[in-house]
């Protein structure tokens, strides 16, 4: 899921500085898995499965299957936040652009009628 994550960054969002985001991911009854995203300001995105050796700014602590969700488009970040599937913590003003960061995808208008 992060490394899908990592084809959405919006380089022209990012800060002027490397930012390290810590995702723990829940599984139903499992352990957090946990992976990274380092974002560099040379526009250089990486995903990491092991702690990449740098603090970290961001954290988003997520129910993994809705953070699939927001990923594929199926559902909006704003959405699975405010039902308190995903939670963003850290440097306040980083926090606060974390979202601005990525090209989300959006659900499909639902039909009417």
């Amino acid at each position: 899921m992060v490394w899908r994550l990592r084809q959405y960054v919006r380089p022209e969002s990012l800060p002027r500085r490397r930012v390290v985001v810590e995702f723990a991911l829940r599984l139903a009854d499992e352990a957090d898995e946990r992976a990274w995203l380092v974002l560099s300001p040379a526009n250089d995105v990486s995903a990491c499965r092991v702690h990449p050796g740098y603090d970290i700014d961001v954290w988003v602590s997520a129910d993994m299957a809705e953070m699939h969700k927001v990923v594929a488009g199926t559902a909006t970040l704003d959405a699975a936040r405010q039902a308190g599937h995903v939670r963003i913590d850290g440097d306040p003003g980083l926090a606060a652009a974390f979202p601005h960061w990525f090209a989300w995808r959006t659900p499909a208008p639902r039909p009417t009628g």
